[in-house]
């Protein structure tokens, strides 16, 4: 409240300088608290059974020490074994450099076709079907030892040996999808 101003003056002049009902009624509250806090003090400080300390000698502890080492672990200690070994990666055979197939498209080999069937399928040249049937070549698995030196010397084009290899690398991605899952 604003002081010094009528308007805002709500207690009487005549009880201004007595003490409300509600201020002893909390004054009262407030003592009550105060002394069942002391009470409670009081309790806490008395206890219900005896505290008793002990002192034990520094030379009691040493003798269960000296005692302690000569005495076996209840446990006996775990034998010493080294891990197996992981085994080391073996490394895939490789194939000649000059190998007419990779070793990826060794692994993923198409299905046996004669040389007819797999020029008509993957589209070579009817010269390069002739050339592979004249050396010998009777099917595609046939085709899995030829090397690229020995199709050279036997006439074979650098063309024709374009045509043979996306053929093959066709063959066996082929077979990579007819794989069922």
């Amino acid at each position: 409240m604003p002081p010094n101003h009528q308007h805002f003056k709500m207690i009487p002049d005549e009880l201004l300088g007595q003490g409300s009902i509600l201020t002893e009624c909390r004054q009262q509250l407030q003592a009550d608290k105060a002394a069942k806090a002391a009470q409670g003090l009081r309790a806490q400080a008395a206890p219900f059974a005896p505290i008793i300390n002990f002192n034990f000698p520094p030379e009691l502890f040493q003798m269960l020490e000296a005692r302690g080492h000569h005495t076996q672990p209840l446990l006996p200690a775990a034998p010493l074994t080294t891990p197996n070994p992981v085994p080391e990666p073996r490394p895939v055979p490789a194939a000649p450099a000059n190998m007419l197939f990779s070793p990826r498209q060794l692994e993923h080999i198409g299905q046996c076709m004669s040389i007819h069937e797999f020029s008509l399928v993957y589209n070579l040249s009817d010269e390069l079907e002739a050339k592979l049937i004249k050396q010998g070549y009777t099917s595609t698995h046939v085709l899995r030892f030829a090397t690229l030196d020995n199709l050279e010397v036997v006439g074979l084009l650098h063309g024709e040996l374009a045509q043979l290899c996306d053929a093959i690398s066709r063959w066996c991605d082929n077979h990579d999808d007819d794989e069922p899952e």
